[in-house]
């Protein structure tokens, strides 16, 4: 039926376009020229308050001191193009000591001390994921994490109210094992902190891993020890080919020298949390070479050429990891809070998504891009805020939805770039056909794909919004079918894909098969 469906409902929309004038203007009355939920600005009482929980201090400062670079630049690129609605934006610094409780007495303190409308941070996954379940969840508290790259934090129950910058390690897992399957090796056990973000790794690694045909002999976890021989024994047990070490470099540094100390074995592959090169140059001392021609894994590290000129003109020195995700975190923020007309937490969050979508004005980093994206959001322009990665978009989950996936190697004792691979989260989580961008812009519902009740407004081929799916959408559709000329942003609504920019026979097909149906997943 659902072809019989196609083949005749443009036949009949034509007669109809012909014949009834008035149902035609009545579909394109319904339609409207702005995307639906557009808030109208109002000046705040109160300047917008940013807080920064990163580790400075701890085995990630070193990554933290980093991100809060980014993040200073982007309050400086703000409050230089006059900042939010008006006024300055406050931005207050906290340290989470790259430990769960400190972190989470942290940020009970910007939310007590400082009244914060939103978090940036934290860096680890075990960390973040702390914070958010422990303070800004019970809080209504928008949070956004640099770095945190655990797959565990898709599937927190956070009232969307936890986002991240950085793809999650789903990703990351998937692309070391191709290059584990690439570089001939078959068998692999893994040593891996046991956190959110050693398990999420590992565990994303081991089901990719084996989907090529390999197989993950163990998988063992780890604390801080002073020495992990027995973990060691256990993973090299059956013999593997190579051992994936996902931990932190102070953990690394130990076990990777008993392994080659005690022969157990002399093959290893990496990931972002062994990206450290005062590591290798410490187990270099002690076993020249060891490590050359070995590979790893990590979030891309390239960033569009304003960002990294704006970022070397202040430090005097080039970006290295998770800082312009630090940045765009700031940004995002400061963009939706200006498109929402409010500093309150939850108007962000809920604007977030409208400032990181196409379609809509193509925003980057640098002083300038920031003051024309501030100008435009003030206007109640949708955006396209791509920021310093040039990849910036949040699915239904608040992930990152594509980035670069880099892959390094040790050359000379060195981690030197390999090369970089395109890496994406699905952009249609929930199921439906649509996926976020086009949600948000049409003003459906993102995280539901069929209705509960006729309020309900989950399809995105209700172009009408009038709750049905019927033959007033249809005549808007194919009104603008196959150019949109002329009516104003109904190319942005019936772009049914999103990505291509153009109306064509793909995105009437897409319409023509929900059609009459009240559902976006029949």
């Amino acid at each position: 039926m659902k072809t019989l469906r196609i083949v005749l409902l443009p036949l009949v929309a034509l007669v109809l376009l012909l014949a009834g004038g008035a149902s035609h203007s009545q579909a394109l009355d319904a339609v409207g020229s702005q995307p639906r939920g557009s808030v109208a600005p109002a000046l705040p009482s109160e300047n917008l308050t940013i807080g920064t929980l990163l580790p400075l201090t701890g085995s990630l400062s070193s990554l933290g001191l980093a991100m809060q670079n980014g993040a200073d630049l982007a309050a400086l690129h703000i409050n230089d193009s006059g900042g939010v609605l008006g006024l300055p934006v406050v931005f207050v610094a906290a340290d989470t000591e790259t430990d769960p409780t400190a972190a989470v007495t942290a940020a009970q303190s910007l939310i007590d001390d400082h009244d914060i409308d939103a978090i940036v941070g934290a860096a680890a996954s075990g960390v973040t994921l702390a914070v958010a379940q422990g303070v800004t969840i019970p809080s209504g508290l928008l949070l956004i994490s640099p770095s945190s790259t655990s797959p565990a934090i898709t599937d927190l129950a956070d009232d969307d109210l936890v986002f991240r910058t950085v793809i999650t390690d789903a990703l990351q897992g998937l692309t070391l094992a191709q290059v584990a399957w690439d570089l001939g090796f078959r068998t692999a056990c893994t040593m891996y902190v046991n956190n959110a973000y050693g398990q999420g790794i590992s565990s994303s690694f081991t089901q990719a891993f084996e989907a090529l045909g390999g197989t993950v002999q163990e998988q063992v976890p780890h604390g801080d020890q002073g020495s992990y021989i027995t973990e060691l024994e256990t993973c090299v047990s059956g013999t593997p080919d190579v051992l994936a070490a996902m931990s932190y470099p102070n953990h690394a540094v130990v076990y990777l020298q008993e392994a080659l100390d005690n022969a157990l074995i002399d093959q290893f592959i990496f990931v972002d949390g062994t990206k450290y090169q005062p590591m290798f140059d410490q187990l270099d001392a002690n076993h020249p070479d060891a490590f050359e021609g070995m590979y790893g894994t990590a979030p891309g590290t390239t960033f569009t050429s304003e960002f990294s000129t704006a970022y070397e003109a202040e430090y005097g020195e080039p970006p290295s990891s998770f800082i312009a995700e630090a940045y765009d975190a700031v940004i995002s923020i400061a963009l939706a809070a200006e498109t929402a007309g409010s500093t309150d937490s939850l108007a962000i969050r809920d604007a977030l998504r409208s400032v990181t979508c196409p379609p809509g004005p193509s925003i980057g980093a640098g002083a300038t891009a920031i003051d024309q994206g501030l100008q435009l959001a003030a206007a109640g322009d949708h955006l396209d805020y791509e920021g310093g990665t040039a990849s910036l978009q949040f699915n239904e989950y608040g992930d990152a939805t594509s980035d670069m996936m880099e892959i390094w190697k040790i050359q000379d004792g060195d981690i030197v770039h390999d090369r970089e691979e395109p890496v994406a989260a699905q952009p249609d989580a929930d199921g439906d056909g649509f996926d976020v961008c086009v949600e948000v812009y049409v003003g459906t519902d993102f995280l539901d794909d069929c209705p509960d009740d006729l309020s309900d407004d989950a399809w995105p081929p209700d172009i009408t919004m009038d709750t049905v799916v019927d033959i007033f959408d249809a005549l808007t559709f194919l009104a603008s079918f196959p150019s949109a000329e002329g009516f104003l942003n109904y190319s942005q609504r019936l772009d049914m894909k999103s990505s291509d920019g153009v109306i064509d026979i793909f995105d009437a097909l897409i319409f023509l098969a929900h059609f009459p149906s009240a559902c976006t997943n029949p």
